[in-house]
């Protein structure tokens, strides 16, 4: 992939560079003026269709907020704070202006009522607590959505103009307008109006493009607000910068929980991470990252290793806790309760089991696996024979497995490689041996789904089904790792190289990647350049995940 790259840039390289030349000659010829702003009216009609009312019904109320739609798709960015009863909400809806109507209700609840049938039902996909914050999913539509563009807050000036389309007191699509009144830390100050019912709207330019997004006021005063400033809102749109951000917002499956609100999510998260900093040296701390990552996300999964000795988490987590004001510290435990990983691995090999909000060493272990169907916790002891956790006595208990090597455990069957090198699957009573020779390697299940990694040349077998697939022959060869999700597979080779099971075919990073994670049925992967990379299975694309500036 990489000469064939190197042959088109030369390839091109002399048309492109003419090209160049004829371009840059042609602009000294006939200057182009610069383009003129836009008045305000026009601002509102270019960004307007892209502009959201959102209506929270709790036991409390209406709770109402402002949002601006940055993807065709229908990504829309929020305050947090306009977003944190959603889980508790009777209802949850976002209204999108819509330019027919240039006459628009005064009174809120009769807006709502006529527009019922508009009324669009989100999906909260991450929050930023701190920088208040929220990314909000849409449903699909076909066509996509309207959308502003961005802009960058790094060249706003004090003293240009500005304009905010919000909902102030329920006065849906407002616009006001000011300029910036001062560029504080992570924030615009703005002489724009800005009241409730602002909160989570566009702050824009006079070119249309989203330069904030509208946060706060400053109590008991006038013309003191305050905006978001736009790179930092599309860094966590795209999940750049700080990890520990992502970790707490990103995976869904808490939310179908009914998980705490992500404020004492963060916390928590943010101080684990801000730890791996603190206690890993240099690259280390990204495979630790990375570890986190694929065991917080890794749907059934609960097994975490590669993060050193394990008791540092358990500082982490009470540190955390201890930080927590006393009424959110009930929701940070039923976060670690949810979404903490039940088993982690010591770098001297022992295995410690969490109970509640801390990690217990219940002794060394060679191999050990938790059933992703039934939770069974399996592990071997260091003579090899394979025993079972009982969570309700603390206590070890003997199996008829035998010794092993290794193990893993799913969909209620244990396989085992035992020390001659046999392959087996147990299910109950029921011994079957599934290999006709003996393997030097190991095992990776996920349910149901087993694959077999020999060391010797990195040939890869799967078996599912109650067979082996291609009639027993390798799937794929020269694999040094694998991560598997099911059916879906991912092998890295010996030279950096990706290999994905689903498209059949390498999968461009250019060799450069250390490790590979996964997250659910995605990848995540380690670069030799120490950034991380996201694999969209979906998408079927990489993107960046972090950088080094």
């Amino acid at each position: 992939m990489i000469p064939f790259r190197n042959r088109m840039a030369n390839k091109t390289l002399g048309w492109l560079s003419a090209l160049a030349l004829a371009v840059a000659a042609q602009a000294a010829i006939a200057p182009v003026p610069p383009a003129l702003a836009l008045s305000k009216a026009d601002v509102f009609d270019k960004c307007s269709p892209a502009t959201a009312l959102i209506v929270l019904m709790t036991r409390h109320g209406a709770e109402i907020g402002a949002g601006v739609v940055v993807d065709s798709k229908g990504l829309l960015i929020t305050n947090h704070h306009v977003v944190a009863d959603a889980a508790q909400a009777e209802t949850f809806a976002v209204f999108l202006y819509d330019p027919k109507e240039r006459v628009v209700e005064e009174d809120l609840a009769s807006y709502v009522r006529a527009h019922k049938a508009k009324a669009l039902t989100p999906r909260v996909l991450r929050v930023d607590a701190e920088n208040d914050l929220a990314l909000l999913q849409l449903p699909e539509r076909k066509g996509g959505y309207p959308t502003v563009n961005w802009g960058d807050s790094d060249v706003v000036r004090v003293g240009q103009d500005v304009v905010a389309i919000g909902n102030p007191q329920g006065l849906a699509w407002t616009l006001t307008s000011g300029s910036i009144s001062a560029i504080r830390k992570n924030a615009l100050q703005t002489e724009t109006a800005i009241n409730p019912g602002n909160s989570g709207g566009p702050l824009l330019d006079m070119d249309g493009k989203l330069v904030g997004i509208n946060t706060w006021i400053r109590k008991n005063a006038q013309s003191l607000g305050f905006a978001r400033p736009a790179n930092v809102v599309r860094a966590f749109v795209e999940q750049k910068g700080d990890l520990g951000h992502a970790l707490a917002s990103g995976p869904e499956r808490l939310d179908s929980k009914g998980s705490p609100d992500s404020a004492a999510m963060t916390v928590i998260v943010k101080r684990v991470f801000a730890d791996v900093e603190k206690r890993f040296p240099g690259g280390e701390s990204k495979k630790v990252v990375c570890a986190l990552f694929s065991a917080f996300t890794y749907g059934g999964r609960t097994l975490l290793s590669g993060v050193g000795e394990v008791a540092w988490l358990n500082d982490s987590l009470e540190g955390a806790l201890a930080s927590l004001p006393d009424i959110e510290r009930p929701k940070a435990v039923k976060y670690i309760e949810q979404s903490f990983p039940l088993l982690a691995v010591s770098q001297s090999g022992h295995l410690w089991i969490r109970s509640s909000i801390k990690y217990f060493d219940v002794g060394k272990a060679v191999a050990m696996d938790i059933d992703d169907a039934t939770g069974q916790i399996y592990a071997t002891d260091s003579e090899g024979n394979v025993m079972t956790y009982e969570r309700d006595t603390g206590k070890w208990q003997g199996t008829r497995l035998g010794p092993a090597r290794d193990l893993e455990a799913s969909d209620g069957a244990v396989f085992v490689l035992d020390k001659a090198g046999m392959v087996s699957m147990v299910r109950g009573d029921k011994r079957v041996v599934l290999s006709s020779r003996p393997i030097r390697g190991s095992l990776t299940a996920s349910r149901g789904v087993l694959y077999v990694l020999d060391h010797e040349g990195g040939t890869l077998f799967r078996w599912r089904s109650g067979q082996w697939d291609n009639g027993g022959e390798a799937i794929a060869t020269g694999v040094h790792q694998v991560q598997a999700f099911g059916a879906t597979w991912y092998g890295l080779d010996t030279e950096g190289r990706v290999y994905s099971g689903n498209v059949a075919s390498y999968i461009d990073r250019d060799g450069d990647l250390m490790g590979i994670w996964l997250m659910g049925d995605d990848l995540l992967g380690l670069g030799r350049d120490g950034l991380l990379y996201l694999w969209s299975n979906r998408a079927k694309r990489w993107r960046a995940l972090s950088s080094n500036n």
